[in-house]
């Protein structure tokens, strides 16, 4: 009889223990699930992080990085070399402040700039003729996320593209081609502002013309000043010999444009609507 009764309960006991370890197996793989399934929406940053508080940072070489800190020392710029491997930057609530061009993406590059969700990214220069992201001939830049990229300049430069062109005083701050790169913009909250003379928020500087803008989505916000277009060409004068237009694809997205004195440059524009 007691043998009887220490059987039962010994397999009541080795019953709880199955039931409690299969419960706390359970609640392990939901665990790591949340870890590792990001939810709906969410930008999972990866790659080496880049802080651009500690100094000037030059990307080389393709590759995966994420971008954060705070600097208005204006040696603390970004620079993206050429590469034939692409670059993926995450930007994670970095801000930059400079004399200087922000951000250089160099001919031959091509980055992918992630806003990563619920971040504010802004990209600011207070010197003219030189652009915030610098988008240089035969480069491509894309902008993905659901961030906000804040990217503005003063008189003269593309916020987003090209600086100012002048064929007879090349030199400092000045673009060194009279075209730009590609620009496409898949998702994300674009704020691109030319705060004075000829610049456009997306696009040339002062007698820059030539590069491609393509708009896939995204809430884009643009706004040139005094004869550029807002998406665009940069102001270009009656004395300059340049044919180019910037052509701009827009397939969809929600999109505000502004130019602030001036009739607007001249801009080709393609819709798939």
């Amino acid at each position: 009889m007691y043998e009887n009764l220490l059987q039962k309960e010994e397999t009541v006991i080795m019953s709880n223990i199955r039931k409690k370890s299969i419960a706390g197996l359970l609640i392990l793989v939901m665990l790591a699930s949340a870890v590792l399934i990001p939810q709906a929406g969410e930008v999972k940053a990866t790659g080496e992080a880049k802080d651009i508080s500690e100094g000037p940072i030059e990307l080389t070489g393709g590759g995966e990085y994420i971008l954060t800190g705070t600097t208005t020392t204006a040696a603390n710029v970004v620079t993206i070399e050429a590469s034939d491997q692409p670059y993926v930057v995450t930007l994670d609530n970095v801000s930059i402040s400079s004399t200087k061009i922000p951000v250089t993406v160099k001919a031959g590059a091509k980055v992918t700039f992630i806003s990563k969700t619920g971040t504010e990214n802004s990209f600011t220069t207070t010197t003219n003729r030189i652009s915030a992201i610098e988008v240089q001939t035969g480069s491509t830049v894309i902008f993905e996320g659901d961030g906000t990229v804040n990217a503005t300049s003063t008189q003269h430069a593309g916020a987003i593209g090209a600086g100012r062109y002048d064929a007879t005083s090349q030199g400092a701050y000045v673009a060194e081609d009279k075209d730009f790169g590609t620009i496409i913009i898949n998702s994300g909250i674009i704020n691109a502002k030319c705060t004075s003379g000829g610049g456009a928020g997306i696009g040339g500087g002062y007698n820059t013309a030539g590069g491609t803008i393509i708009i896939n989505g995204g809430n884009i916000t643009a706004t040139s000043a005094n004869n550029a277009a807002a998406i665009g060409d940069g102001y270009v004068s009656a004395s300059k010999a340049i044919v180019k237009n910037t052509e701009v694809i827009i397939n969809g997205g929600t999109i505000s444009t502004t130019t602030v004195g001036g009739d607007g440059g001249r801009v080709v524009r393609h819709s798939a609507h």
